[in-house]
């Protein structure tokens, strides 16, 4: 239903989110349009690979080439955080690190990262 990539610091955080008020309140207006949330998903945390620099605060991503996923919340939030985001399916993103033709990526770990093993890349 949302993206809100980098929003929340914590599971806890969101948890308290998604099962207090503002989650009722969204469950509550999407049962008016006749959908019925049963449960709530996430597909975990964002993680930020690359291939150029460690990443401790906005300011490092400036000009780093990061794929993302083509939604233009992922695209808008890593451009305003100065990265030069580049919108790439995954079918073609390990062989875009492995070029260079993107320095990074963005992924949730147990989703992509760790399966795919981006740290042989």
């Amino acid at each position: 239903l949302f993206a809100l990539p980098f929003f929340f610091a914590s599971y806890e955080q969101l948890d308290a989110v998604k099962n207090g008020a503002p989650g009722k309140k969204l469950l509550a207006e999407i049962e008016d349009k006749g959908v019925v949330g049963l449960a709530w998903g996430e597909n975990g945390y964002r993680e930020l690979t690359n291939s150029k620099r460690a990443v401790a605060k906005p300011e490092d991503l400036a000009g780093l080439k990061v794929r993302v996923v083509g939604s233009p919340i992922f695209i808008d939030t890593f451009r305003a955080l100065g990265a030069n985001p580049i919108n790439m399916n995954w079918g073609e993103a390990q062989t875009a690190l492995q070029q260079g033709t993107v320095d990074g990526q963005e992924n949730p770990v147990n989703a992509v990262i760790v399966p795919y093993q981006l740290w042989q890349v």
